[in-house]
């Protein structure tokens, strides 16, 4: 309280008019008091001096002056003044005080001619003349006096009083202000403390003022603006924690800007696609952040016309990301600032041209059996079945296309139902020498006829793993297909296959032509062909190693290649172990 300005001039202010009009007022009355009590004086006097005057020309009359000045000193005492009785040429008859002023006897003997009131110069003691009696030769005069001192010392008593009084209301005055300072002060700096500490962010402050009055209706006013800030500010920070939480969950990479490019906000999704910090960027620019010339652009260009912007970038050194960008425009005007949107969408823009990949070698493989049985059907149309020689070549080779049309479209119809995953495996303990026994011997025409050695091991023969049966059996079927078609005469095939941690390895290498480094990322790929001429003059589809990969990931798997051209190829299958 006392470390309060405002306290200091309201009490310094109202005690100081209170102690300015106790003291104006006590000097005033003490003034009127005082000329007050010299009026009384003045009238005592004259009262005192007719009344023993009359008494004194009574017994003058009758002759016993000695007895009339006698009783001088009993009225003298009674009345509290000095009497002088003066005769014929001033001459002293009698007095009542017992050292006689000569300055006033003076005076008196001055003033015989002139009765009435008079004051003594100098001193300020005043006296009354009256004629009391006629003497032969001359005439008697009573003088009746009272001392200034006597008045002065009433006059003090009255003023000591008074200026009491004074001191009593001043300090009253002063406490009183006191009290009501305090009392008004008091809620206020309550106010005030819950004002603080809301400002600093407590909003739960309540004010609990007694005070009917303005202070009052202003602490219950505060109460309720306080319960309304703390529960505006919990329902902000519930929406900003759950728009925290809708961003940052966000695959999307969403950046804000100002109308300065500089970033007020970025989502996590956002750092880890151009590789930041969201926290250490704010506040700086867009343009140093991310040296990307179409972000810039879209942001500017979505300030400058308040309209919706969109662009595709690429970012990267090493792996490079297709980046689709959307600039949305704050509402305001001028505009605020801008969010972008950023999503990668290097896997679709990847798929899409898988897609068209896929659509045209599709065509394309569909189309060259189509043409084949086409071109042989009208030769036999043309007359040639008429030749007993030739038409059955003929017919052969339509037989022949139409074979690979079905395994082309069996094929097909087997990687479509395996991505859907609409096919149904049986999910058993499947013994890898069992199906690699029956795989090589189903292809043991093929490799006699081109004399190719096939040797197969194993660390463990009696390894499982977990796979359908039908399912290993193709995979492996794929890969042996491949290993004989592409391995020279007299080449050789080896299977073997081992445990490798909570895994089975398989591994089919050949001898053959081998595979350049370029075309091993997408060796795995659908109708993707190495030697495109090569592998239709064999009769392959293009379709058996996207089967292989995709059973493999099916049952928890993996594949890999290894290739070197001129020294054959080595294709790897891991497998979950039983």
């Amino acid at each position: 309280m006392f470390t309060s300005r405002l306290f200091w001039k309201l009490l310094i202010t109202c005690s100081g008019i209170g102690v300015a009009a106790t003291i104006f007022l006590a000097i005033t009355i003490a003034q009127q008091r005082g000329d007050h009590l010299v009026a009384e004086f003045d009238e005592h006097l004259e009262l005192t001096s007719s009344r023993v005057g009359d008494h004194l020309s009574e017994l003058l009359a009758s002759k016993d002056s000695q007895q009339a000045f006698d009783q001088l000193k009993h009225f003298a005492n009674l009345a509290g003044v000095d009497f002088l009785v003066l005769g014929p040429r001033g001459k002293i008859l009698a007095e009542t005080s017992a050292e006689p002023d000569h300055d006033f006897k003076d005076l008196a003997t001055e003033q015989l001619g002139a009765p009435g009131l008079h004051v003594v110069p100098g001193t300020g003691d005043r006296y009354v003349v009256r004629r009391v009696a006629n003497e032969r030769p001359g005439e008697v005069f009573l003088c009746t006096l009272v001392q200034r001192t006597k008045i002065d010392k009433k006059i003090r008593a009255a003023r000591t009083v008074i200026y009491l009084v004074a001191a009593i209301v001043v300090l009253g005055s002063v406490g009183l202000t006191y009290w009501v300072t305090h009392g008004v002060l008091q809620p206020i700096m309550v106010l005030q403390k819950a004002v603080d500490a809301v400002a600093g962010g407590n909003y739960h402050q309540r004010v609990y003022v007694s005070n009917r009055d303005e202070i009052g209706w202003l602490a219950t006013a505060f109460n309720h603006m306080s319960q309304e800030i703390d529960s505006r500010i919990s329902q902000l920070r519930q929406n900003s924690q759950r728009q925290a939480t809708v961003l940052g969950g966000m695959i999307e990479g969403v950046i804000a800007v100002d109308d300065r490019e500089r970033i007020l906000f970025a989502n996590k999704a956002a750092g880890r696609l151009f590789d930041f910090v969201p926290s250490a960027i704010q506040g700086r620019s867009l343009l140093e952040v991310m040296r990307i010339s179409a972000l810039h652009e879209a942001a500017a260009g979505a300030i400058a016309t308040q309209q919706l912007m969109r662009c595709e970038t690429e970012w990267g050194s090493d792996d490079t990301l297709t980046i689709s960008v959307q600039a949305t425009p704050l509402s305001g005007d001028p505009c605020p600032g801008v969010v972008l949107v950023m999503h990668d969408v290097t896997e679709l823009r990847r798929l899409e041209t898988l897609r068209q990949d896929f659509v045209a070698n599709v065509s394309h493989e569909l189309k060259t059996p189509l043409s084949s049985i086409k071109a042989y059907a009208e030769t036999l149309q043309n007359g040639a079945l008429e030749d007993k020689q030739n038409r059955r070549r003929f017919v052969g080779y339509i037989e022949e296309q139409a074979d690979r049309l079905h395994h082309l479209i069996v094929d097909m119809l087997a990687v479509a139902r395996i991505e859907s995953e609409d096919e149904m495996f049986e999910i058993n303990s499947v013994s890898i020498q069992e199906v690699v026994h029956e795989s090589i011997e189903s292809r043991r025409a093929s490799l006699d006829a081109k004399q190719i050695k096939l040797q197969w091991y194993a660390t463990d023969p009696a390894l499982c793993v977990r796979a359908d049966q039908e399912a290993l059996r193709e995979i492996l079927d794929n890969l042996l297909d491949n290993a004989v078609k592409y391995t020279p005469n007299e080449g050789k095939v080896t299977v073997h296959w081992e445990p490798e941690g909570e895994l089975a390895r398989i591994a089919v290498e050949d001898t053959g032509m081998g595979i350049a480094g370029e075309h091993l990322d997408r060796i795995f790929e659908r109708f993707y062909r190495v030697d495109k001429a090569r592998s239709r003059e064999m009769g392959g589809t293009g379709l058996g190693l996207s089967i292989v990969k995709h059973l493999v990931e099916v049952f928890g798997g993996s594949t890999e290649v290894q290739s070197e051209r001129g020294k054959g190829t080595t294709f790897f299958v891991r497998l979950p172990l039983a």
